[in-house]
């Protein structure tokens, strides 16, 4: 049996996709529309019932949500494919602080722009909802950055030389409201992860599919 993932094109769902297609391992894509709000709607809420992408279901029907989860459930899976450090390590105790600090600020503060009215009862008070998720986000990046320049590991990934699952996720969410004009001058490390996450082999088509060439 194969893995089967929920997404869209330009979403969490890139993360899950782009590790399988390193990983080698079958999976099948259901598309589901943010454009058309598809996740709002029963036939989805029935697999996922907080509505949210994307989600994954393993080969023996277990369903795995929240995308930093997701992450961790295939790299433990799969050892073989060595996409994380091990835990007990320091390089992993510093991986998986900097994939929880992208998970719970970075993509928190995304749902702010991209929804919100769930923020603020005001309909007046929307834009500035947005302009200061916007700004933390820009923030956080800038932090992430200052952290790879000072461990300044050779090599384009966040972890130097080494390929990580941690990169993916990076490469995922940093073109989210941060175009190339910021992330040039502001966060040249991590615009190389995205680039060096882009030439990947395995990923390319993937990144084909989500953001275009």
């Amino acid at each position: 049996m194969s893995y089967v993932l929920y997404g869209d094109p330009d979403s969490g769902s890139f993360t899950p996709e782009a590790l399988l297609a390193e990983i080698g391992a079958p999976v099948e894509l259901r598309d589901i529309s943010l454009d058309r709000f598809e996740q709002t709607e029963d036939a989805y809420k029935a697999v996922n019932p907080a509505g949210k992408l994307p989600a994954l279901v393993l080969p023996d029907g277990t369903l795995v949500t929240e995308s930093a989860a997701i992450l961790l459930a295939l790299c433990a899976r799969h050892p073989e494919a060595k996409l994380f450090p091990d835990l007990s390590t320091s390089d992993g105790a510093w991986a998986l602080r900097w994939l929880m600090f992208v998970s719970s600020n970075i993509y928190e503060a995304i749902g702010r722009i991209d929804f919100p009215n769930r923020y603020t009862s005001n309909y007046y008070d929307r834009a500035s909802v947005e302009a200061s998720a916007r700004s933390e986000i820009r923030w956080f990046w800038i932090l992430f950055e200052r952290e790879l320049a000072a461990r300044g590991r050779p090599g384009p990934f966040a972890l130097g030389e080494t390929f990580s699952a941690l990169d993916v996720y990076v490469a995922n969410l940093a073109g989210w409201d941060n175009p190339i004009e910021w992330r040039a001058p502001n966060a040249p490390r991590i615009e190389a992860i995205r680039q060096a996450v882009k030439a990947r082999p395995k990923i390319a088509p993937v990144w084909a599919r989500h953001f275009g060439g």
